[in-house]
């Protein structure tokens, strides 16, 4: 689950272009307005459990960084209306379901 949210994190932010006056955005931004949009979505959380991450991240601060995710999408969620459904599945050379997908909330949060 560590290599999952140290590598989510780590791709969710996607800078606009040098060149463009246009303000940097966030896929964490993008989605949090799609969730207000919509009132309800999906997220399945990948983690990546083939030991490729040991060197760069070898403390497991990418649990950490999950961990912190789903707090605060659980917080939105709360406050905002919004409906999530969040599954967390691991990879390395299969792909292995650790949590089906369950709507996240204060209750499922520790789970």
């Amino acid at each position: 689950m560590a290599a999952l949210a140290a590598a989510l994190l780590s791709s969710l932010v996607v800078a606009a272009p040098a060149a463009s006056a246009a303000p940097q955005q966030s896929a964490v931004g993008d989605f949090g307005g799609c969730l207000a949009s919509q009132r309800e979505g999906d997220l399945l959380l990948m983690i990546d459990e083939s030991g490729s991450l040991q060197v760069s991240d070898p403390e497991a601060a990418r649990v950490s960084a999950a961990n912190y995710l789903l707090e605060q999408l659980s917080s939105f969620g709360g406050s905002a209306g919004v409906a999530l459904d969040v599954s967390v599945a691991g990879f390395s050379d299969d792909f292995t379901v650790h949590a089906p997908w369950t709507r996240l909330d204060g209750g499922s949060l520790p789970a």
